[in-house]
């Protein structure tokens, strides 16, 4: 999620998200202090494990960050959570974006990835949608993808970019980060984000 300050008072743009941590399903309510009846809001996804929130911080959350961003980030468990409906396909995506969007007063990219489509995003504003289309890039590195594009989201707007302009250089750039198939460490290990350290990206 990133959050834009008014220029000239701070920074002009900071993204804002919540560190995975793994979760033992039969301790998480002892761990996080949830009570019978909270919401609870899940962030992460299930290979990485899940960061949960629940009574007074899922309500500091919704009630006080949330309508302070101008773009929201979720991917499809997120976006299913704060939207409150089931997302199985492109037009359930849209509903859920623009309820979102009308409940917290912002934009919304709503992530689709491999639970919905190839990874074709919807970024919801002003009352309209709009597509992003994606190709998925067959590299089993994808760790930090979400944070890389919210992040990279981020850095655009700082540079001036409209949203629309910011989140078509975000996707081009995580997909040179995924093409570069850089392959450190076991597992799901990360993207290359120097792919392109003296190139556009960088320059404007």
């Amino acid at each position: 999620m990133k959050q834009r300050s008014p220029k000239g008072k701070g920074a002009w743009t900071a993204r804002v998200g919540e560190k995975g941590q793994i979760v033992i399903p039969k301790d998480a309510r002892d761990m996080f202090g949830i009570r019978p009846g909270d919401t609870v809001l899940l962030l992460g996804d299930e290979k990485r494990g899940l960061a949960i929130l629940s009574g007074d911080k899922m309500l500091a959350l919704t009630e006080k960050l949330l309508p302070l961003a101008e773009v929201l980030t979720p991917n499809i468990p997120e976006a299913e959570i704060l939207s409150g409906m089931t997302i199985t396909n492109a037009a359930d995506m849209e509903a859920a974006a623009r309820t979102i969007s009308e409940r917290y007063g912002c934009a919304v990219l709503c992530k689709g990835g491999h639970q919905i489509n190839d990874a074709d995003d919807l970024l919801w504003q002003g009352g309209t949608g709009k597509w992003f289309k994606g190709k998925r890039i067959a590299n089993p590195n994808t760790h930090g993808t979400g944070c890389t594009l919210s992040s990279a989201i981020a850095s655009n707007l700082a540079k001036g970019y409209d949203l629309d302009t910011a989140v078509e250089r975000a996707k081009a750039y995580i997909s040179g980060c995924l093409s570069a198939m850089l392959d450190l460490g076991h597992g799901s290990g990360p993207m290359d984000h120097t792919f392109n350290l003296k190139g556009d990206f960088v320059r404007d």
